[in-house]
């Protein structure tokens, strides 16, 4: 293993002073708690990830994330995509599953049944409480991925305020929480593919097709890229793809644009072409500027930090491989509009491999490591742009949320 010239250093304080210092600390966080719920978690989340041991920061931080969107979210105004969610979450409770599902409707697909199940086992647990079915959601949509991203950070070697960094980035900006109760089977299904992703490199073959499984029981879409993934770890496991992995990326980027091409062709001289054609919706071009640059910022990470031990070239250049490939055939394939939209929220999760690398690069190559802490309050500013250029209304904006009391988030929610 290569020495990267880190080295210990002595704690600059006694660890008895501290403790002393920390009882006249705790009632002081207990009253900012009370007046300010979700900002103290935050903090709380981070410091506990960035300082103690990790088995206690991972929950902490965890929670504080999860539990901060999922409230958010509670609090969503019910319309758009949204309010036929929680339509069919009300019939779930009156009608039951299998009734529902025989009875399909407008995109209602019987090959998507987890979902469902899901989505009646919490109407029938809570009556059919449409805040429950957020929170639900949201729980399952970034429980997943940042458990997912635990076990990815071990990889690459980044723990305490590193990992820190790249969760909360990776959560807040990384993932459009606008769209978390707008697109919410794919969503779920995302989440899903991340771990997916995650088994495959770590060659827990059985894991990896049980998230297969449920993925794609939750949205059938999943299926695409799942085995692009896979089609990307077998090419990028041999050894003369990894030597050649300029080469192998164009390569991908020309085979991408070429079969998008030919599937936008195809499509267009079929029944479906009026389907495909819809539109329903656009992408914004920050989102695809944030994309290009976190892949660049991935392509970089490889060339530059990929011949140390501790930086996982293995997984970034299988992300690589993935985005490049992907990101060639949804631009060759733009005019299917309703396909593009639908497909191209898959590399969100994946955003991650980008930021890392930008991480690790100002930690382990540069002596301005302090410069990765201003990620977070990037990552606050990109979310809170977001909301507000949303055209649903979630009662405030993401800093009132954020620094809201307890009765406000509670007179939100009801």
């Amino acid at each position: 293993m290569i020495r990267l010239g880190l080295s210990r250093r002595r704690l600059p304080v006694d660890l008895h002073s501290v403790r002393f210092s920390a009882q006249w600390l705790n009632p002081l966080v207990v009253l900012v708690a009370l007046l300010n719920p979700w900002m103290t978690v935050l903090i709380m989340g981070i410091l506990a990830r960035s300082i103690f041991h990790e088995n206690i920061g991972r929950p902490m931080l965890a929670y504080a994330l999860v539990s901060f969107v999922a409230l958010f979210n509670a609090s969503k105004q019910i319309e758009g995509d949204w309010a036929w969610y929680a339509s069919g979450y009300y019939d779930l409770l009156h009608e039951g599953l299998f009734n529902y599902l025989q009875a399909g409707g407008l995109s209602i697909r019987q090959s998507e049944p987890l979902y469902y199940a899901f989505s009646y086992v919490l109407s029938w647990l809570s009556n059919g409480n449409v805040l429950v079915l957020a929170m639900g959601i949201s729980i399952v949509i970034y429980g997943v991925y940042i458990y997912a991203l635990e076990r990815l950070l071990k990889h690459y070697g980044l723990h305490h305020w590193r990992a820190a960094v790249c969760i909360v980035f990776a959560v807040l900006a990384g993932i459009t929480f606008t769209q978390s109760l707008h697109l919410v089977r794919q969503y779920m299904a995302g989440s899903f593919l991340f771990l997916f992703f995650l088994f495959l490199m770590e060659h827990k073959n059985k894991k990896a097709l049980l998230c297969f499984v449920c993925g794609s029981l939750i949205h059938n879409s999943f299926v695409i890229p799942a085995l692009l993934l896979v089609g990307c770890k077998i090419f990028a496991s041999f050894r003369r793809t990894q030597k050649h992995y300029f080469i192998s990326i164009v390569v991908f980027l020309i085979a991408g644009f070429c079969i998008g091409s030919i599937v936008s062709n195809i499509v267009g001289n079929t029944i479906f072409h009026a389907a495909a054609f819809k539109n329903d919706g656009s992408i914004s071009f920050s989102v695809i500027a944030l994309d290009a640059t976190l892949f660049f910022a991935s392509v970089a990470g490889i060339w530059k930090l990929g011949k140390y031990s501790l930086f996982d070239f293995q997984s970034a250049f299988v992300v690589v491989l993935f985005l490049a490939f992907y990101g060639a055939f949804l631009f060759a394939a733009r005019d299917l509009l309703l396909m593009l939209l639908r497909l191209y929220f898959y590399v969100e999760w994946f955003r991650v491999i980008g930021i890392i690398s930008i991480v690790w690069f100002l930690v382990y190559r540069t002596h301005i490591a302090s410069l990765a802490w201003l990620l977070l309050p990037l990552s606050f500013l990109m979310i809170s742009m977001r909301i507000g250029k949303s055209p649903w209304d979630y009662g405030g904006s993401f800093f009132e949320h954020l620094t809201g009391t307890a009765a406000w988030t509670v007179d939100k929610l009801l």
